[in-house]
């Protein structure tokens, strides 16, 4: 890929770069003792409008975000490498709407380069100008499903499902090592993260398969001998043998949903920390909207505990990647 494709949008990620929170910044929220005394620390940053509720405030200013570079990125891919975690949210939100007739446009989140007028037409028509086919071949493949079986639940595992697929075939169309490991962990974590929700329940290796992506570095094989001898307590030991381990928090022996999608976010951090000095490609971009991401994470952490009175430790414990460390 032409490294000078991306001189113009990294131009404005420079500038852009300059509006991030700093960590004394957000080390000053941090310690504030109220949401009111919180909030009064952003009034000098790009957040200055954020009142109670702040939440639809932290959604738009995100949006905005990838709203800017998707009008700016040479290669689009490159935006929904994060963005496609809220189209793939929105197409759940709609099919169900669709085909189960349930009230859930509320839940729908507006970010993404796939509005949802977009994914409407496509759910309805099975077709779209606008939509990649790998996301067309997923709604059919949930409408045929829904059809045939009529069980809801399976809509979201059918679409999680086609997430970690549709993120596989951008890594493939890029040809970046560093994002190809990186959504490689991210599938090991999401398979991981989904034994972790059904280790109560009685398990067959055909409802695992059916469950988990095979687009990991960990091998299904190993995780679903795991689960069925219900031996969870060897997770640890398989993600310190993956190439992404030194990015990983292993304080516990032990491993929980929360902890692993925190996880997420950190073998993030460990692909994308050194790139955002590169002047030239695609990583400037990407950097970005991963530590806007994590700036949009931290304030809803932050302001979410001065609401409930939750300890400075505690929420620092919690907190997401600064840009800048």
């Amino acid at each position: 890929m032409n490294d000078t494709l991306f001189a113009s949008v990294n131009t404005l990620i420079r500038i852009k770069e300059q509006e991030l929170l700093s960590k004394e910044q957000l080390d000053t929220v941090l310690k504030s003792h109220s949401t009111e005394s919180a909030i009064s620390v952003l009034k000098s940053t790009r957040y200055a409008d954020i009142t109670v509720p702040f939440e639809h405030i932290l959604v738009e200013k995100l949006a905005d975000t990838y709203r800017d570079i998707v009008s700016e990125v040479p290669v689009l891919e490159i935006v929904d490498i994060f963005s496609l975690i809220y189209s793939y949210h929105n197409l759940k939100v709609l099919l169900k709407t669709e085909l189960a007739g349930l009230a859930l446009e509320h839940l729908v989140i507006p970010i993404g380069r796939f509005s949802v007028s977009e994914l409407t037409y496509a759910i309805k028509t099975s077709e779209s100008d606008t939509l990649p086919s790998v996301m067309l071949d997923a709604i059919q493949h949930v409408k045929d499903y829904y059809e045939e079986y009529g069980r809801i639940e399976a809509i979201d595992i059918l679409l999680d499902r086609a997430y970690f697929q549709h993120l596989n075939h951008i890594a493939k169309q890029l040809h970046q090592a560093e994002i190809s490991a990186m959504i490689y962990a991210w599938t090991d974590l999401y398979n991981i993260n989904c034994l972790l929700r059904v280790k109560h329940q009685s398990l067959s290796r055909s409802f695992l398969l059916s469950i988990l992506s095979e687009h990991g570095q960990i091998a299904l094989n190993e995780l679903i001998h795991l689960a069925l001898n219900q031996q969870y307590d060897k997770l640890v030991a398989l993600l310190k043998e993956t190439d992404y381990a030194e990015a990983l928090d292993f304080s516990s022996d032990t491993l929980q949903a929360l902890h692993v999608e925190r996880m997420r976010d950190l073998v993030a951090n460990y692909y994308l920390k050194q790139s955002k000095y590169e002047p030239f490609g695609l990583f400037p971009v990407l950097s970005f909207l991963y530590y806007t991401e994590m700036e949009v994470k931290n304030l809803r952490l932050l302001l979410t505990g001065k609401e409930n009175n939750i300890d400075e430790t505690v929420l620092r414990e919690r907190m997401r990647p600064i840009y800048g460390l």
